[in-house]
């Protein structure tokens, strides 16, 4: 995943949310620091996870976060 961040945050998370709204895991970010990064979402999406549409919300310790719908296929 590709994505920046406009200020220095502390806790930075990025969660796998099903379509029923509930939080299928939530794994924190590496970079807290303003400016582009890239992390690898594998950790995010385990075997133990279904196909299926799933939405993934970007959440930084402020609240304005970002999310993106994403297919899982096996």
């Amino acid at each position: 995943i590709l994505y920046a961040l406009d200020a220095d945050y502390s806790n930075t998370t990025l969660d796998l949310i099903n379509l029923k709204g509930q939080i299928v895991k939530t794994v924190s970010l590496q970079s807290f620091q303003k400016g582009w990064h890239r992390d690898n979402i594998y950790s995010l999406i385990t075997p133990k996870v279904a196909s299926g549409i799933y939405i993934v919300r970007l959440q930084p310790d402020n609240g304005l976060g970002y999310s993106h719908k994403i297919t899982i296929l096996p």
